[in-house]
């Protein structure tokens, strides 16, 4: 912004991405949106009431908050779904019965970045990420094609969760692919994540149904997940 405030061509969004950035990163992880909110709307308030002169305030009201609606709208995703990894580092036995998988909900879009997964050998397996209403499958959401070879491996699932809602990640056939006995599943449970358990699909086998879940981690270990794809 210039110097001057009487100035007509005074760039009103100069200073203003980084003033917000600078509110946005003092606010604690795990702050409600409604707080988030809070914080920017006064930022703004502050920023149009130093705007005077011959400069339109109304069209700079209307600048700021189209310009950087959608930087604060991520922001604020960032801060309430932070990146980190879920789930255990990889052990176990391979497991190659059809699409079991790990049972998971959010409360807002999100990414799925990278994952490790154990090969018991070489070859191309199928990654699936469906909305899943805790016994069957409600939706496809995304499907990768993922060569492997046989032993440890860092794959890129690159799946967008498109908002809040119950999901199922799995494995899709009887690619052999480890899974892992583990009990984490509460302590990570936390910054817009809950993790409800190893499950599958009542409809894919029913000599299974109805079934609740398990203790088991299937097949995507050290899982990336982060607010959007930039935010890994």
């Amino acid at each position: 912004m210039s110097n001057n405030p009487t100035d007509d061509n005074a760039d009103v969004n100069e200073p203003v991405d980084r003033r917000i950035e600078q509110q946005l990163s003092s606010i604690d992880t795990g702050a409600s949106e409604s707080r988030v909110h809070e914080i920017v709307s006064a930022e703004l308030e502050e920023i149009e009431a130093g705007v005077v002169g011959s400069v339109d305030r109304e069209l700079v009201r209307e600048i700021i908050r189209e310009e950087f609606a959608e930087e604060i709208q991520a922001a604020a995703g960032r801060i309430m779904l932070p990146a980190r990894k879920l789930g255990p580092s990889p052990a176990g036995p391979h497991h190659t019965v059809d699409r079991w998988g790990i049972h998971f909900s959010t409360g807002r879009g999100a990414h799925l970045g990278r994952a490790v997964v154990d090969a018991g050998k070489s070859g191309t397996f199928t990654a699936a990420l469906y909305r899943f209403d805790g016994s069957d499958i409600v939706e496809e959401v995304t499907v990768r094609e993922l060569t492997v070879e046989e032993g440890i491996n860092w794959i890129d699932l690159d799946m967008t969760i498109p908002g809040a809602g119950e999901y199922l990640l799995t494995r899709v056939g009887n690619f052999p692919l480890a899974r892992r006995d583990w009990g984490g599943w509460d302590s990570q449970s936390r910054e817009g994540v809950t993790l409800h358990g190893g499950n599958k699909p009542d409809s894919v086998d029913e000599s299974y149904a109805p079934y609740d879940r398990n203790d088991y981690w299937y097949y995507f270990f050290n899982l990336e997940i982060a607010a959007d794809e930039d935010a890994h």
